[in-house]
């Protein structure tokens, strides 16, 4: 168990995507227990600037090679929801201390006993709180950072809300859905916007084992591998459009080299562009007028 919350930690964070097949179709789940949160974190000392150091990364990227309307990296008085938070929150504690709205998450895994640990408190959110102090100012005290993150903390158990939502994201998860559900979930998500909600997903197309897309293209398309769904950037932004959402950017964040001589040949139909794309950023708008 440690070493799955470490993998989702260090993939900043990525989400189990069986549990969400098991949350659709209603069977019981397993929660991340406060013990192995916390053994997770004293074995792995994890390094809180990683949060802030990936936003700012991401920011930074965005910025420099697209201009949107929407600043999706404004959190202030904005709802968010988060698809596979992960453990921890994933983004909440910035978009808190960014005084966000409300911060809305889908984590099948989510375990609230967290709030009641005081341990998680201190050896988390508190050093969190302080690297964002030190980046952005210290425009809240602990307390009350903390009771926002307590309580205006919404954890969905499906993915279905009534609220207005003016950004949707997710950092590592849409290549663990499973091709057979990835088209209900995307529209699951869909359904909880209005047209004025933006979205922001970053997809790694790497195995996540290793940083590079070698051991995918070297085996057949169709291997199981480690919960990956292999789907390659084109395929990510035609889902995301069939859902309902305007896909109005990409930004490829990694590109890898690669020599089409040595992947395997039921790879070879993909254009260069979908092969060397590694990390890749899907920016866009919903058309739901419906849920205005």
């Amino acid at each position: 168990m440690v070493k799955l919350i470490k993998k989702i930690w260090i993939n900043s964070p990525q989400h189990n995507l069986k549990t969400i097949i098991k949350k659709i179709l209603g069977k019981d789940q397993f929660y991340f227990s406060v013990k192995e949160i916390l053994t997770s974190l004293a074995i792995n000392k994890i390094n809180t600037t990683q949060l802030i150091d990936r936003h700012e990364r991401y920011k930074r990227v965005t910025n420099n090679n697209i201009k949107l309307e929407f600043d999706i990296f404004n959190f202030q008085n904005k709802s968010i929801l988060e698809v596979g938070s992960g453990p921890l929150l994933g983004l909440g504690p910035l978009a808190h201390f960014c005084n966000c709205k409300e911060f809305l998450f889908y984590e099948p895994n989510f375990n609230p006993e967290i709030f009641k640990s005081d341990s998680i408190r201190d050896k988390y959110f508190y050093p969190t709180y302080e690297e964002l102090c030190i980046n952005y100012g210290k425009n809240i005290e602990f307390d009350e950072f903390y009771q926002r993150i307590r309580d205006k903390s919404v954890n969905l158990k499906i993915l279905k809300t009534d609220k207005k939502i003016d950004l949707i994201y997710s950092n590592s998860a849409l290549e663990h859905i499973p091709l057979n559900i990835i088209n209900e979930v995307l529209k699951n998500i869909y359904e909880t916007t209005n047209d004025e909600t933006y979205f922001f997903h970053s997809v790694d197309f790497s195995s996540h084992n290793v940083s590079s897309l070698a051991s995918i293209y070297s085996s057949e398309k169709n291997e199981d591998l480690n919960n990956i769904n292999k789907l390659r950037k084109s395929e990510i932004t035609a889902k995301i459009k069939s859902s309902g959402f305007e896909a109005l950017e990409t930004v490829t964040y990694k590109y890898h080299n690669l020599e089409r001589d040595r992947i395997h040949k039921s790879w070879r139909k993909y254009s260069d562009d979908d092969l060397r794309s590694m990390i890749v950023f899907f920016i866009g708008k919903s058309n739901n007028a419906s849920n205005r």
